[in-house]
């Protein structure tokens, strides 16, 4: 016959003899700690005799942690070996957050602040169509006797490339065709040159066949000078100042039209 303590389970702390002392009062059962799970936290109690922990135990009875423990988070490989303790937890997805855009109108916006801004528009449109100035072209320049043909192509078309000789006037004269188009009112008709001194030069001359001074209906900005009003209609530059209004206006909104010269 074997005795009490050889059948006891290894992690069974009970005690084998009588729970009752000899002044004949109840003996309490003593506190017994489980042993400490493998990289873990401290042990749940559990209270002498017979009473088990609802937390399954992270040990086997040799005190080798379980593959697949739950307490430790370990989780069994198919060879039978236990993934590293302590992995980092996946990260949480990010929220998606949605941009105001920039162009919207403001959710407070009145109807009479509408109303306002709508009338000033149209009091602006209306006053830089009263500042297209009277429009005349040299007889004796090629591109003045085909100027109903340009006209109606760059009217009917979104590109158009224009090829001639050199002095036939079509640096000066395709800015005025625009402008009798009714360009240049609701944006500005932008004009490249490839050199600060032909921009300025090219103003000037514009400025002179239409009868106005250079910075009101034909002005220019090149490097260091702007020259350039409220109501200016043509705008000589350079490209490397279309280029860099780029970063600030991709759509390149304040223009209505754009020549290119010695593209």
């Amino acid at each position: 016959m074997s005795s009490p303590t050889a059948d006891a389970r290894p992690h069974d702390a009970r005690p084998t003899g009588s729970t009752t002392p000899g002044d004949g009062s109840p003996r309490r059962a003593p506190h017994v700690s489980e042993p400490t799970p493998q990289g873990g936290g401290p042990a749940r109690r559990r209270r002498g005799g017979r009473g088990r922990s609802s937390r399954p135990t992270s040990q086997a009875a040799s005190g080798v942690p379980a593959a697949g423990d739950p307490i430790t988070g370990d989780a069994a490989s198919p060879g039978g070996a236990a993934s590293p303790a302590g992995a980092a937890p996946l990260p949480r997805p990010a929220r998606r957050r949605t941009a105001a855009r920039r162009d919207a109108p403001p959710r407070n916006a009145s109807p009479r602040a509408a109303t306002a801004r709508w009338t000033h528009d149209e009091a602006r449109l209306a006053a830089r169509r009263a500042a297209v100035p009277r429009i005349t072209y040299p007889p004796a320049l090629p591109v003045s006797a085909r100027r109903d043909d340009i006209a109606a192509a760059i009217r009917d078309h979104q590109v158009v490339v224009v090829a001639g000789e050199t002095g036939s006037g079509k640096t000066t004269q395709i800015p005025k065709i625009c402008l009798e188009l009714g360009r240049g009112v609701a944006g500005m008709i932008g004009h490249t040159q490839p050199r600060r001194l032909a921009a300025r030069t090219v103003a000037d001359r514009i400025a002179e066949e239409l009868g106005t001074e250079p910075g009101e209906a034909v002005g220019y900005k090149v490097r260091f000078t702007d020259r350039v009003g409220e109501d200016t209609l043509v705008k000589l530059m350079t490209d490397g100042i279309l280029l860099a209004e780029l970063t600030g206006d991709r759509m390149l909104r304040q223009y209505d039209t754009l020549i290119v010269d010695e593209a």
